[in-house]
């Protein structure tokens, strides 16, 4: 009895473990998912200045500018 006992913790030991692994890897993902989202953010404001200053040119400026409101 007392071995199956030893056996069964030794088993929730490892899925204990293997889910503090798992926890960690969630963990790193979240903050890359992150980092991803504020490069598409930053890649987005360049391209809605890239927009204003190509509408501008074409005096279509007021057009642009209404477009980024909605």
């Amino acid at each position: 009895m007392s071995y199956q006992l030893s056996a069964i913790s030794y088993q929730l030991s490892a899925i204990s473990s293997q889910l503090s692994a798992l926890s960690s890897q969630l963990s790193a993902l979240s903050y890359q998912l992150s980092a991803l989202s504020y490069q598409l953010s930053a890649l987005s404001s360049q391209l809605s200045a890239v927009f204003y200053l190509q509408s501008d040119r074409s005096g279509c400026y007021l057009g642009s500018k209404l477009s980024a409101i909605s």
